[in-house]
């Protein structure tokens, strides 16, 4: 992805940028992390990437890098695929400055930042005509599917949400001791899950799967930190983090088929590696 914008949610309080979020999707795809919120997980997440931080400062709009994250919170980040200019990096600062303060953008700016961005939903793109003839169908509703592997003890769930092309489906591994209750907290980890009415389709999934009876209350924000603090725990051994997928539950499992077929063969090649060379020394009576 050529430019990416993230807007940063406090996971008590994830409607707490609303306002930003619905200025800015006016302009761009917007993307909302409501998990890697703590310093330390936004630069484990950010830091090797082409990017500045965005916040304010007695309602002027500032910019910045991952070298002074700890000590100004940041509200969004922008990232790109190569380093830009500081003169390209100012032009985006103004005009983000100008759009949520609802202020007029001059031409010549909108067109530097739109010659940088190049998918801001205000640009006049090109279509093709065989698209604009046989426009493609658009699922416009949550759809959740699920698969249970008992031999493996293994669970797969995929959630489609509206709009989108691609699924989100997620792992969970030793289904027997943890049963569904990841799945609501592992889509957190993918920084565009959380936006919407994302929530309210969890809060309809957990009724609908009888997590009330089973587990208590939805309380997601309490279940989204205790997550989080099981995968970063002040002491013991950590959780392993969320694994989440951006493709369908057939495809996933063609991956790790694949995958573990070529673990094999590689194994087994180096199995008979070993076995030609002990034959070769006994026959030899090369010295072990």
């Amino acid at each position: 992805m050529p430019f990416a914008l993230t807007v940063f949610a406090d996971p008590k309080n994830t409607h707490k940028r609303t306002r930003e979020v619905n200025i800015l999707r006016e302009h761009f795809e917007v993307y909302v992390d409501a998990v890697n919120t703590d310093p330390i997980l936004i630069k484990a997440k950010y830091g090797e990437s082409f990017h500045r931080f965005f916040a304010h400062d007695e309602d002027k709009l500032i910019m910045y890098d991952i070298e002074i994250v700890d000590m100004i919170e940041p509200e969004f980040i922008i990232t790109f695929e190569k380093e830009l200019t500081e003169e390209e990096w100012n032009d985006i600062l103004e005009y983000f400055e100008k759009i949520l303060h609802e202020q007029y953008v001059e031409d010549e700016l909108y067109l530097r930042v739109k010659d940088l961005v190049l998918v801001q939903k205000n640009c006049d793109m090109k279509v093709d005509e065989k698209e604009k003839e046989e426009p493609k169908k658009q699922n416009d509703q949550y759809i959740f599917n699920m698969e249970i592997d008992e031999e493996r003890d293994m669970g797969f769930f995929q959630i489609d949400k509206p709009f989108t092309d691609r699924p989100y489906t997620t792992i969970i591994r030793s289904f027997k001791e943890q049963g569904y209750l990841p799945v609501f907290t592992s889509l957190y980890i993918d920084s565009s899950w959380g936006l919407g009415p994302d929530n309210s389709f969890l809060a309809e999934l957990w009724v609908h799967l009888g997590m009330n009876a089973s587990t208590g209350l939805f309380d997601l924000d309490s279940r989204i930190n205790d997550h989080i603090r099981r995968c970063s725990p002040d002491n013991g051994v950590p959780e392993a983090e969320p694994e989440v997928y951006r493709i369908s539950i057939e495809e996933l499992k063609n991956q790790m088929t694949n995958k573990n077929k070529r673990y094999t063969e590689v194994i087994e090649s180096l199995r008979v590696k070993r076995v030609k060379r002990d034959s070769l020394g006994r026959l030899t009576n090369a010295p072990r």
